[in-house]
């Protein structure tokens, strides 16, 4: 048998090998959750996204917003188990270049964080009961991802949280 024969058989088995371990690996989710992720995910990132700062002037009042936010706030986990749930930390400002910008190293981007508020994002079914898959299953999402938030809230001056209600969401690639 040639050597590019026999090269590519080999090739072939690789390739189907590897097509079958991948798809017995991947974690099929629930109808549900897609579903909703559809439902509530948008397909272009909404304009004119405020941060979490300026939001606190906006929610004075209860009003609609749109936010732009980072999944997670220090080490705690930004998820509510079995609630479509998180925690939105202000998101790093691009004044830079971008490349070699760390935020957490960033001392412009350390003074903003620490002195803007959180947001608690809340997703509810129809009926007003806060939706059964945790925000991380629901939406995929991890923690220090930027995220646009559309919903309706307020500002908690006493804690200084925005409390949100969700009605759609953008993940930033």
């Amino acid at each position: 048998m040639p050597k590019s024969i026999h090269r590519n058989s080999a090739l072939a088995s690789l390739v189907l090998i590897t097509g079958l371990f991948a798809t017995s690996c991947v974690k099929s989710i629930d109808p549900k959750v897609l579903q909703l992720r559809n439902e509530l995910t948008a397909k272009v990132e909404p304009k004119d996204s405020i941060s979490l700062t300026d939001a606190k002037t906006v929610l004075a009042e209860e009003a609609d917003v749109v936010l732009l936010g980072r999944v997670g706030s220090g080490d705690l986990d930004p998820f509510e188990k079995g609630k479509a749930m998180f925690v939105l930390s202000e998101a790093p400002e691009d004044h830079g270049d971008g490349k070699g910008h760390d935020a957490s190293e960033c001392p412009f981007c350390k003074r903003k964080a620490d002195e803007a508020p959180l947001a608690q994002i809340e997703f509810k079914d129809p009926s007003g009961s806060p939706i059964a898959y945790g925000a991380n299953e629901l939406f995929g999402l991890r923690k220090g991802q930027v995220v646009v938030v559309q919903g309706r809230g307020r500002y908690e001056k006493d804690t200084d949280t925005l409390l949100i209600q969700g009605t759609g969401i953008f993940v930033r690639p």
